[in-house]
């Protein structure tokens, strides 16, 4: 006999004991005689009566409703066993044994989750992973196996995994409610030392290829915070005894994925108005995936561009989204939103040598300081006329469209000038930009909205 067992063999003799065993009110059954009654099965095992009590024992443990009745052995009397009347073993129940899309799904979540778990995590794991490995093999759906595949992450990329030691205690730590962990952390900024920290591990998520760890962390002045750290910048770890009496909180992973908790901020965390100017390339992927479910779309079919608004926190991944997105997104506000994407795709222009060019237009600025309506209608005429710079020349034919379009409406927006004249928008920030200059519009409360002060 392998020392060895399937699973799938088990199973199959306790599902025999079970069928052997008489229910009350009938007699009791002696162990001798049970085991006559299963010989075939016992037969094999160098201890046949010592394996059928083994599996008496886990049988009674896995009856999904009442239980073994046991007379114990007295004298030179052996033991004596029956089910009790409402005892039941319910076979028509799905589970791992006979359901064959629940094993595959068992082994394609395990081979996707062993990477994340420590090598203990992983031993433990890959019981049930060869369990729903049996039953594919016993009912003959290994072929499940060869029709799926995974490539969450990239089919060539590798995960961020932290060490195997650092895994273990954070892992332990959490389930632990009064072990803390002393940990070496070297920030996301590579420019900055790592640093220590005295932290209370709560929970695990992964994103991506990351692995972000939610913890309180423990300040010398008492004072506690909740903290992400990525996990792979984790260098090393140890136990560190309770050293403050402190109330700390434990933390749901899933309200921090619903608050954006485990990601980095730009700012801080509390939600902003933001306005994008879209192109239609986007239309269809971003009414499929939302960035945020207060987004909303302004959209035109006729147009080639459409508004996305929303209400949300400024997550560093998003800010990564804008810049990678760039050619067809401009944003409209918050403004330093604004400068921060075009600041990262300028240092990204430079770090390939590539020549950034910024199209200055020479507008004139003789504007004095208190509104004057006919002192600003002979400044946009004078600018309403000929340039000299022929390098000018397709913004300032563009111009007095621009006035016209303007001069019509209440409100503008840079988007909306942009959307009017099809050019991009930081062209169309330019002619907002001269429109303010000579007091043809001004600022209003409304975020990225203009009043327009001469109207046709």
């Amino acid at each position: 006999m392998n020392t060895k067992e399937s699973f799938v063999s088990q199973f199959f003799r306790i599902l025999n004991v079970f069928q052997a065993l008489p229910k009350s009110p009938n007699h009791h059954i002696s162990i001798e005689d049970l085991l006559e009654s299963l010989k075939t099965t016992y037969e094999p095992f160098h201890a046949p009566r010592k394996t059928l009590q083994r599996d008496l024992k886990t049988l009674n443990e896995i009856l999904h409703q009442g239980h073994i009745d046991q007379v114990v052995a007295s004298g030179r009397r052996s033991a004596c066993y029956r089910l009790s009347p409402d005892a039941q073993l319910n076979l028509n129940k799905q589970n791992i044994i006979q359901d064959e899309f629940q094993s595959l799904a068992t082994i394609h979540s395990y081979n996707f989750l062993k990477p994340y778990f420590p090598e203990s995590w992983q031993k433990t794991l890959s019981q049930q992973f060869e369990q729903a490995q049996n039953t594919l093999e016993l009912k003959n759906k290994n072929v499940w196996l060869t029709k799926f595949g995974f490539a969450l992450d990239g089919a060539f990329q590798t995960h961020l995994n932290p060490k195997n030691e650092v895994k273990e205690l954070i892992f332990k730590c959490i389930h632990q409610d009064n072990s803390w962990l002393e940990i070496l952390y070297h920030p996301e900024a590579f420019e900055r030392e790592a640093t220590r920290y005295t932290i209370k591990p709560h929970g695990v998520i992964v994103r991506g290829r990351k692995q972000y760890l939610i913890a309180t962390k423990i300040n010398y002045n008492r004072k506690i915070q909740i903290r992400t750290f990525t996990m792979h910048r984790i260098l090393h770890a140890e136990p560190t005894p309770e050293s403050l009496s402190i109330d700390i909180q434990d933390v749901d992973m899933q309200k921090a994925i619903e608050q954006y908790e485990f990601e980095g901020f730009y700012n801080d965390d509390q939600p902003k108005e933001i306005q994008l100017n879209c192109s239609n390339v986007l239309l269809s992927e971003l009414k499929f995936s939302e960035i945020h479910p207060s987004q909303q779309i302004w959209s035109d079919d006729a147009d080639t561009y459409f508004t996305l608004t929303a209400e949300m926190p400024i997550t560093q991944s998003f800010l990564e989204w804008l810049v990678q997105k760039a050619q067809w997104i401009e944003v409209e506000y918050p403004e330093d939103l604004r400068e921060e994407v075009k600041n990262r795709i300028i240092e990204m222009a430079q770090n390939y040598a590539l020549e950034v060019i910024d199209d200055d237009i020479e507008w004139q600025e003789d504007v004095e300081e208190n509104f004057d309506e006919e002192s600003a209608i002979q400044t946009l005429e004078s600018i309403l006329a000929e340039p000299e710079d022929d390098n000018v020349i397709t913004l300032h034919d563009l111009f007095p469209q621009a006035v016209e379009f303007v001069s019509e409406k209440e409100m503008i927006s840079t988007a909306e000038l942009q959307r009017k004249l099809m050019i991009s928008y930081n062209s169309a920030a330019k002619i907002i930009d001269q429109l303010l200059h000579v007091d043809f519009i001004q600022k209003s409360e409304s975020a990225g909205k203009y009043s327009v002060l001469i109207k046709k």
